[in-house]
């Protein structure tokens, strides 16, 4: 066998495992992140001494429902409305500031955010169901330093039926 196969088969020998290495690294690393959950039972009361896992709370930019959305606007938690002027102006989350996709064109920042704290836990709603205005605009808050916002998954008209409170008008801040 000539110098130039034997070279050709160790390059060849080297690769693969330059390759497999590289697969057990990726593969094998990424198994510490698949731990399983522990196994529970809601009618089995939990073991003295057995820490507990924290109750589940929804990460930023999780959809949530409409009665979270409440506990959050009780708390004081900001909302915005991602929806058409129009809409805003016929009803809306009382107190909430109007701020749409839209208006971060061009590298603009809406006006409104000027008034919520980035590391507020923001409710941010559009009309629900195949709307996507609302998560548009978390997406977009995110991208300038927001990291608590949440979607209110079923929109307004939810919020509005559950007897919650509303109003109408014309927005303060960036108000068409």
């Amino acid at each position: 066998m000539g110098a130039g196969v034997l070279l050709q088969r160790a390059m060849a020998i080297a690769l693969i495992g330059v390759v497999g290495g590289a697969a057990h690294s990726y593969f094998g690393g990424q198994a510490k992140f698949r731990q399983a959950a522990p196994a529970t039972n809601p009618d089995t009361p939990p073991l003295p001494g057995v820490p507990q896992p924290p109750p589940e709370s929804p990460g930023p930019g999780a959809e949530i429902s409409v009665a979270q959305a409440w506990d959050l606007f009780q708390k004081g938690s900001p909302f915005v409305d991602a929806r058409l002027v129009e809409d805003y102006e016929k009803g809306h989350v009382e107190g909430a500031f109007w701020i749409t996709a839209d208006q971060f064109m061009n590298g603009n920042f809406p006006a409104a955010l000027n008034f919520i704290d980035k590391s507020a836990t923001v409710v941010v709603y559009c009309s629900g169901g195949d709307c996507d205005a609302s998560h548009n605009v978390v997406e977009l808050m995110h991208t300038v330093g927001y990291t608590q916002c949440h979607v209110m998954k079923d929109g307004f008209d939810p919020w509005k039926s559950a007897g919650h409170p509303v109003a109408a008008g014309k927005p303060e801040i960036g108000g068409g």
